[in-house]
């Protein structure tokens, strides 16, 4: 993010643009409702906390560059967060509701991403991709890796994640009522070869909790568990031994 950098307030909407852009590293402080927010590389950008808990900045959608940081953020209306061929890239205690295709994406060799601390709601969306088929960089070279942890996946529909050819690490999540609302819907789904831990998380009426191969032509993926608590409704696919 931006350590090391000076610790800045946007004051407005144009201020913003300004310092997210800028060429040095930041901490950048945010208050207010926003569009669409692009970054450049090396910023931390931190929006403002309800005196009640939870995030009060909002923002329709963001593009980060390599090496930031996202946190305390309402992301809602617009196409949540595109992360496109960058790394090393952190989103913190945001929620994520109303987005449009996708409220997070990693694609075009997108790496070491972690998503802590967030609430992902909205049933007719798809949550979360990671290496889309179609999508350059689509091959086993590109590392995709992701962490998900201390997340609540709330009556979400598909894709929390879907995980193709990287490394995923889902620790610590409640994922409850998800992959319900459509014919298609599940939880957590590999592809492609990608290989998922899901370690400690909690799964309630989510019928497909975990898969590694959909009815499509895509090649499946690798799942394992450790210590996780399911009721009888939530199922999952059958682990691998090594």
């Amino acid at each position: 993010g931006g350590n090391n950098g000076r610790i800045v307030h946007a004051s407005s909407r144009s201020d913003l643009n300004y310092l997210c852009m800028s060429e040095e590293p930041l901490v950048i402080l945010a208050d207010g409702e926003y569009g669409h927010i692009t970054l450049a590389p090396n910023k931390t950008i931190i929006g403002k906390v309800h005196i009640g808990g939870g995030p009060g900045t909002s923002a329709r959608s963001f593009k980060p560059g390599s090496n930031v940081i996202i946190r305390n953020f309402n992301i809602k209306g617009g196409d949540g967060v595109e992360i496109s061929g960058k790394s090393h890239i952190w989103v913190d205690h945001c929620t994520f509701f109303d987005c449009g295709d996708e409220q997070l994406s990693m694609t075009d060799g997108a790496d070491r991403v972690s998503v802590t601390w967030c609430k992902f709601s909205d049933n007719e969306i798809k949550t979360m991709l990671v290496c889309s088929p179609g999508s350059k960089g689509s091959n086993p070279t590109k590392k995709y890796n992701l962490t998900i942890a201390h997340c609540f996946f709330d009556g979400t529909d598909q894709r929390n994640p879907r995980l193709g050819y990287g490394k995923g690490h889902m620790l610590n999540s409640y994922y409850k009522n998800c992959g319900n609302s459509t014919k298609i819907g599940y939880g957590i789904h590999v592809w492609g070869g990608a290989r998922a831990t899901v370690e400690r998380c909690y799964f309630v009426n989510t019928p497909d909790a975990a898969s590694s191969h959909l009815p499509n032509k895509n090649p499946p993926g690798h799942l394992f568990y450790i210590d996780n608590i399911r009721d009888s409704i939530s199922k999952f696919a059958p682990a691998e031994t090594d």
